[in-house]
């Protein structure tokens, strides 16, 4: 990925650091390596699927935006080690105009807003462009 100006917009991918709670929750079950956020974490680059303005709800079944169920984003309730895994808040939201709800590209097993809840856009330094992934 190559960082470029921030444009909050929805199917965009950022770059961004967790807020220091859940940056912390990271690195202690090894879902980050460390790096030079203030929490200690390293950056993440994930996809926006939410907006200020928009309709967010979560539930166990997964999120959706907007009234359409984001497809593999139903909540694990452990994560690979069998640990319980905390998320956030079930129930509807409005996204504020200063937060983003991010998801990861391998949603199954991503760490992201469905678990440490919006992130502050404040947080987010860059946009990220693709250069050049791997995947299935």
């Amino acid at each position: 990925y190559r960082e470029v100006a921030l444009r909050l917009e929805v199917g965009g991918r950022v770059v961004f650091c967790l807020p220091d709670a859940a940056a912390r929750i990271g690195l202690s079950r090894g879902y980050l390596p460390r790096g030079r956020c203030p929490g200690g974490s390293q950056e993440l680059v994930k996809e926006i699927v939410a907006i200020g303005g928009d309709e967010v709800i979560l539930e166990l079944n997964g999120l959706s935006v907007n009234g359409d169920l984001v497809p593999g984003s139903a909540v694990r309730l452990a994560d690979r080690q069998g640990r319980p895994l905390e998320h956030a808040a079930f129930g509807s939201r409005q996204a504020r105009t200063d937060e983003v709800w991010v998801l990861g590209s391998v949603r199954e097993v991503s760490w992201d807003s469905r678990y440490f809840g919006p992130v502050p856009v404040a947080n987010l330094p860059a946009s990220a462009v693709e250069i050049l992934t791997f995947g299935p």
